[in-house]
């Protein structure tokens, strides 16, 4: 059995039943946890499967129990990482980027946090209609009942997609790889923070070579490049609203403000950018 279908048959609508989007009063949670943040342009949203962690959303840190799902919108802030988290659990995350949706699965089991090397991508069509549902919630009032009508039914369009997507896994696997498109949508879902080759080689089990090469035979580039062109949209989509340096540099992974302005420099070196 795969080490994850223990927790597919729960990714069913009417396992979740508690919803939480930006303004939530927060729940109850360990007090004096201290978590990393961060905020970004794409839209994200964190199921949980089994297990009890606290969960940071928008200032507020919640009990995050089996059944509950967070919405994560554009620029609103959540948590980063699971550092410090004692507790087994199992997660599913919903990333929506500009033309692609994918889904992560982070476990703990053992108190020892891991994605496993497992993906799963979503149509174009499928994304875009998401998108256009969740559009729909900045129209309605904090305290309106359509608002969670209109999450309810983006588990429920998810939860479809999911098992349609499962229907088709067997026949998919067969045609590459799954470990490549899994180390492309872990960079995108990190923007290139923790993603130096040692740790790629340490989570796949690949050597960095074979790992290299097989990557840049399927998509065209190297793996470095693809970090660099992912920190470059998120680099952009940042400064655009005014993120300090500092702040865009912890959230790529960078040491410093200054490591980060020296990337940004021999960047656009190499690209010859003015």
């Amino acid at each position: 059995m795969n080490q994850d279908d223990d927790f597919l048959p729960r990714m069913r609508p009417d396992f979740f039943r508690r919803f939480y989007d930006r303004g939530d009063a927060p729940g109850t949670a360990e007090a004096g946890a201290v978590r990393r943040q961060e905020s970004h342009r794409e839209r994200e949203i964190m199921m949980v499967l089994a297990g009890q962690t606290g969960f940071l959303l928008d200032g507020g840190l919640y009990q995050a129990a089996p059944g509950d799902v967070f919405f994560m919108d554009h620029w609103v802030p959540h948590q980063a990482a699971y550092e410090n988290i004692k507790s087994d659990f199992c997660h599913i995350w919903f990333h929506f980027h500009e033309k692609s949706l994918f889904a992560v699965p982070h476990r703990a089991a053992g108190s020892e946090p891991r994605t496993g090397v497992r993906s799963w991508d979503f149509s174009e069509a499928a994304l875009a209609f998401l998108q256009e549902r969740w559009d729909r919630l900045a129209a309605e009032p904090r305290d309106s009942g359509v608002r969670q009508e209109i999450l309810a039914s983006l588990v429920r369009l998810l939860c479809e997609e999911f098992a349609n997507l499962m229907r088709r896994r067997n026949a998919d696997e067969e045609k590459g790889n799954p470990v490549l498109p899994w180390l492309k949508n872990y960079i995108s879902m990190r923007y290139g923070r923790d993603c130096q080759l040692c740790e790629l080689e340490r989570i796949t089990g690949y050597n960095r070579f074979h790992l290299m090469r097989l990557f840049k035979e399927e998509y065209g580039m190297t793996i470095g490049e693809y970090i660099n062109c992912v920190r470059r949209g998120f680099a952009a989509a940042a400064a655009g609203r005014k993120m300090r340096q500092k702040e865009i540099a912890e959230q790529l992974g960078f040491q410093s403000a200054a490591a980060y302005y020296l990337w940004r420099k021999r960047d656009r070196e190499r690209n010859q950018v003015p």
